[in-house]
């Protein structure tokens, strides 16, 4: 997904982000990141965020908090453990062989 640099705090203020927020609800993707991410001294915006239709997985996201940039950078980490057993249970095989059959 590329930038799309659209202030997600301005949903209910801005049609451009309503029509994409409405988007990406249309396709079952929901966002990660709730809180703003693009802090100065005089404003706060939510323009860095994390998207996904995996909701089946835990998913742990957040911000990390740093002073290097006005854009805090942000995480999302799916639990290995459930998407271990999603794997596998994916990828079962059944053998056949003679024996098996009769």
């Amino acid at each position: 997904m590329r930038d799309f640099n659209l202030d997600l705090l301005r949903y209910n203020h801005h049609v451009p982000t309503q029509e994409f927020i409405d988007s990406l609800f249309s396709h079952a993707f929901l966002p990660l990141i709730s809180n703003p991410t693009c802090l100065t001294s005089y404003s706060a915006a939510l323009i860095d965020n994390i998207f996904t239709n995996s909701l089946e997985h835990n998913v742990i996201s957040g911000i990390f908090l740093n002073d290097l940039s006005d854009h805090l950078p942000v995480f999302a980490y799916f639990d290995d453990a459930t998407l271990t057993r999603s794997t596998e249970r994916k990828s079962r095989t059944r053998t056949f062989n003679d024996s098996i059959i009769n």
